[in-house]
């Protein structure tokens, strides 16, 4: 499906998730968190997106954006809309994708540049 053909038939947004997030390589996959977001194992690398405990700060502290609604499988083109507002920016992304959407992870000092940047691609916020 062609990213026209779907903006005629939902309006494409975001949420930020509450807390920040960071991203670790972890050598014990069985340490499983009720604050990880995501486990990627790639090869003899298991990569981590854990949500930071409350309170505790961490200098490369991510916040996480999730897309809505949920995106079709058939999507062409909604990840480089996205990709070409945040270069533009100048704001550095983590991408990943589920089954049902995309999200990113961006430093929390680029926040509002994404904020600016999604807004101009046509995307709204919304606080899930």
């Amino acid at each position: 499906m062609k990213l026209a053909e779907f903006k005629e038939k939902a309006q494409l947004g975001y949420y930020i998730r509450d807390g920040e997030y960071f991203v670790h390589n972890e050598d014990d996959a069985d340490r499983l968190s009720p604050m990880i977001f995501a486990l990627i194992r790639d090869g003899g690398e298991i990569t981590v997106i854990e949500k930071l405990p409350e309170g505790s700060s961490q200098a490369d502290a991510m916040k996480l954006i999730t897309f809505t609604p949920d995106l079709p499988s058939d999507l062409v083109g909604f990840l480089l809309q996205v990709a070409k507002a945040l270069a533009k920016e100048g704001v550095p992304i983590f991408v990943m994708s589920s089954m049902s959407t995309d999200h990113l992870l961006v430093q929390t000092k680029y926040i509002e540049k994404v904020r600016k940047a999604l807004k101009g691609a046509g995307l709204e916020e919304s606080y899930s």
